[in-house]
């Protein structure tokens, strides 16, 4: 993989990072874990906080460190095709369908037999990972990322990530229930989805950590919707690259005794999810074994979320470490911008510094940035307004 950048927050209005991949295939086995550490208090897993997004350091069959993504939106473990020539010995050429995060179908040709998963104080072993092309997904994030690391990994142990400490955490034990005023059955078998309320409407939401930050949203007509969806830029999944779209609910949404007011949302065919944006606030703990979840926020009495104006350009890019593609203007956005322009640097950085924090920065914090494009082998400096995409 590449070299890449790494540091504080992101939230990437250009290519946002979509929820990795789910193998289709009937009946396939957990993976399993074993705590090293004895007793049951709490194992912190050492990680770097990408803005919303978690990338643990893991070790596989001996090799390490490699730079994982937490996903709890995939029950798969997922890793680069590039470690096939590095541990070629674990390599199976046993295909495999996967389901992408808009319900798309992909077949993989090869998987890696993973012996010894080790990570903070938890081994992992004798499961088969999915190995694909993530170089979509180490652009848009960023941060170099060798790999995926899904629901499933954590079968055996409680997984907390504490979103407001920036930490995460296993330990032994179970969550118990207390009337589902913070504790919450989960639903489904592989990947974790609560009940949240819309109105009279009653909805499981993926609960996804490497996804798309706002609410996703599969049947959004009837809903009461303040501002319909409009395209902000671009989403980048195992998939590829797709124009994302954002609205705003007139209406609030409920999730346990937490309410979220009237909060941006995208439309999706891949089932409704909530977004990095709505599990900021918490610490989320997860109790795979007794289908239970735990929505946190320590010292806060009425938790009402609010969700700010969607800011950005109006251009769609894919997101490379050199240059930024653009490929496609939408309605209100820079006149001064063509499809197939190539943006170098904003503000007199360089695209490949604006990993974690800076570009989040920029979008939450300036009037207008100046970008420097690159067209039909002469450059030129073009200033660019924020707008408010989503009010």
């Amino acid at each position: 993989m590449r070299s890449g950048k790494s540091a504080g927050s992101l939230l990437l209005m250009c290519a946002m990072i979509a929820g990795c991949a789910t193998p289709i295939t009937p009946g396939r086995a957990p993976e399993r874990t074993v705590v090293r550490a004895e007793g049951d208090e709490p194992i912190e897993i050492p990680s770097r906080w990408c803005g919303s997004y978690i990338v643990v350091d893991i070790e596989v069959n001996g090799f390490g460190p490699l730079a994982m993504l937490l996903d709890t939106g995939s029950d798969a473990t997922v890793f680069d095709v590039s470690l096939a020539d590095r541990l070629p010995e674990a390599v199976l050429h046993d295909g495999e369908t996967v389901r992408g995060a808009e319900g798309e179908e992909l077949e993989i040709a090869k998987q890696l037999r993973v012996d010894s998963l080790r990570v903070g104080g938890m081994e992992l072993g004798g499961f088969d990972a999915v190995l694909f092309d993530l170089t979509h997904l180490g652009n848009a994030l960023g941060e170099p990322i060798d790999g995926v690391m899904g629901f499933q990994s954590f079968y055996d142990v409680l997984l907390t990530v504490d979103y407001p400490e920036r930490m995460v955490r296993v330990q032994r034990g179970t969550l118990a229930h207390d009337n589902f005023f913070s504790v919450m059955p989960m639903r489904g078998p592989r990947t974790p989805s609560v009940p949240i309320e819309i109105g009279d409407q009653t909805l499981y939401a993926l609960i996804d950590t490497a996804g798309t930050p706002a609410l996703t949203l599969e049947d959004w007509s009837e809903l009461g919707i303040e501002a319909p969806p409009t395209p902000i830029g671009t989403s980048v999944s195992i998939g590829g690259v797709n124009v994302l779209e954002r609205g705003r609910l007139a209406q609030d949404v409920t999730c346990g005794v937490h309410t979220f007011v009237r909060p941006l949302f995208s439309p999706t065919t891949g089932g409704v999810k909530l977004g990095t944006d709505m599990l900021e606030p918490f610490s989320i703990s997860f109790d795979q074994r007794a289908r239970l979840v735990r929505f946190d926020r320590p010292g806060v009495d009425e938790s009402h979320i609010a969700f700010p104006a969607q800011r950005g350009f109006g251009v769609g890019f894919d997101r490379e470490e050199s240059a930024w593609t653009v490929l496609r203007v939408f309605d209100g956005g820079p006149k001064g911008l063509r499809t197939g322009d190539r943006v170098v640097s904003i503000d007199r950085i360089g695209v490949a510094e604006l990993g974690c924090g800076v570009y989040r920065s920029m979008m939450e914090e300036r009037a207008s940035c100046v970008l420097r494009v690159e067209r039909d082998g002469s450059a030129f400096d073009l200033e660019v307004p924020l707008l408010e995409l989503v009010r």
